[in-house]
């Protein structure tokens, strides 16, 4: 996940650039541009909030089962659904 966007111009388009500089949006507006930027680097903080329990999830369940990553994932992927 990328915290970094650019805005760039380009005609009568605003494209949204990341720091890989890929495009991952466009829109018309500027201003709507920079509100799907903020909805980015939200989304860019929820999803390494979730990773992040998910990874303390998974040790919790190693280390009181006594199972390996790949089996505690599994069953924290079951469990999620």
């Amino acid at each position: 996940m990328s915290d970094e966007y650019r805005i760039q111009s380009e005609g009568f388009q605003f494209k949204i650039i990341d720091d890989e500089g890929e495009t991952v949006a466009i829109y018309k507006t500027a201003q709507k541009a920079k509100h799907e930027v903020d909805v980015f680097r939200r989304n860019d903080v929820l999803w390494r909030t979730a990773r992040e329990l998910v990874e303390t999830a998974v040790t919790a369940l190693m280390t009181m089962e006594r199972v390996d990553s790949r089996t505690a994932h599994y069953w924290i992927r079951e469990a999620a659904d």
